[in-house]
């Protein structure tokens, strides 16, 4: 669960980097996955959902042999603490996480990453494994003012994590994402290198599920214009109205053979 600040679902959601200081990209937008020393976990993340491992760790921590950081016998604990404003009007959440293999669900059995084939069935793992890696990917460019300026540094038993109070707080992460939905996302409306984080995490999915088809020998459709698909999207998602913004995506789905959302469209 991403909101759960014990097992490391906190980090899916909000993935710090991995380095002594703050260390924001030279330039945004950015391919993340070009730094997986600093973005471990999107790295780790990419690597369970194209099968190279078939487990994930928290936070992406693994040892020179590419085993999740941490056992049973030596412990490890990421600890910090999340802001939720961005003045000290209500309690920092404390993050306190135990590393090693990434849990995925909790209730009456925990489910860890490496059992996710099983959990899903008869739904397909590889797919689900997909749809997180996909969703967390997302996520880095959304809460990029946050992630970009937050660190997870080495300590005697494991690692503090320092999560940027102002770029962190709840009110920029909700803003941001009401950007992202109903939004005219031009350069006149929204800053470029700042504001607009639904081009970069579309392009960015673009490529990593073409690159996932290739991998896995999937059939692609011949003359695929990347850039027209994320304007046509885009400008959809621009759409104020939420119904008018559901109709047209609906239709757009449809006029290029895909299925749409669940009840919605013609079949």
């Amino acid at each position: 669960k991403k909101f759960n600040k014990n097992t490391g679902g906190m980090l899916f959601h909000l993935p710090a980097r991995v380095a002594s200081q703050p260390t924001p990209p030279p330039t945004y937008p950015t391919d993340y996955l070009l730094t997986p020393a600093l973005d471990r976990y999107i790295a780790n993340l990419k690597d369970w959902a194209f099968g190279k491992y078939n487990y994930a760790c928290v936070a992406g921590m693994t040892d020179q042999l590419h085993q999740c950081e941490g056992s049973i016998q030596h412990p490890k604990i990421i600890s910090g603490h999340i802001p939720f404003f961005a003045i000290d009007i209500a309690k920092a959440i404390k993050l306190h996480t135990v590393l090693g293999e990434q849990i995925i669900n909790e209730g009456n059995t925990t489910v860890y990453s490496s059992q996710i084939d099983a959990y899903v069935k008869p739904q397909r793992g590889d797919l689900a494994k997909l749809g997180l890696f996909l969703h967390a990917l997302q996520d880095r460019y959304s809460h990029h003012r946050c992630s970009d300026t937050s660190y997870m540094v080495p300590t005697a038993r494991g690692y503090e994590v320092h999560f940027d109070k102002k770029s962190c707080a709840q009110g920029i992460h909700m803003l941001s994402h009401a950007w992202e939905v109903g939004t005219n996302q031009s350069h006149t409306n929204l800053t470029q290198s700042v504001d607009r984080t639904v081009e970069p995490a579309l392009a960015a999915t673009y490529d990593q599920l073409l690159e996932y088809a290739v991998s896995h020998d999937v059939k692609i459709k011949e003359n695929l214009d990347k850039q027209k698909i994320i304007a046509e999207l885009t400008a959809i998602l621009s759409i104020e109205n939420p119904s008018e913004r559901l109709n047209a995506m609906v239709l757009l789905f449809e006029k290029n053979g895909l299925m749409p959302l669940p009840e919605h469209g013609k079949n």
